[in-house]
């Protein structure tokens, strides 16, 4: 991504400069996938989270379920991780939509590829 600088004081005008730079999201987690996607909120279940970026180390890594308003509502105990996949429990929790976030110490949180791919639903089937 090219990014345009700009450079000024507060009481000049900015002007704008011909030099850019490029930003690249390095070692930002990206979500590919997630399954199951649907779960029930009264039982502990196991999921799988794919994508690129986790890393090795289970110590960094979190999980949490987002809603559309507010981060981190449930944080998921994460059971395994390699460079593309998340092993997680998801200990329960309220019906309702959520967005699966995965989170490194010191590195950000993930990215979904798609608006789909980080979608989960906590469901009562009857």
């Amino acid at each position: 991504m090219k990014v345009q600088v700009s450079v000024g004081t507060v009481s000049s005008s900015t002007s704008t400069s011909a030099s850019s730079f490029t930003y690249t999201l390095t070692g930002i987690p990206r979500l590919n996938s997630i399954s199951p996607a649907t779960a029930s909120p009264v039982l502990k279940t196991n999921i799988v989270i794919t994508g690129t970026g986790f890393g090795t180390n289970k110590n960094v890594v979190h999980v949490f379920l987002d809603s559309s308003t507010k981060r981190g509502v449930y944080e998921l105990g994460v059971v395994s991780v390699t460079d593309t996949t998340v092993n997680a429990v998801l200990g329960g929790g309220h019906v309702g939509d959520y967005f699966v976030r995965v989170a490194l110490d010191n590195v950000g949180s993930s990215i979904p590829q798609s608006q789909s791919a980080n979608a989960f639903k906590y469901i009562i089937s009857v």
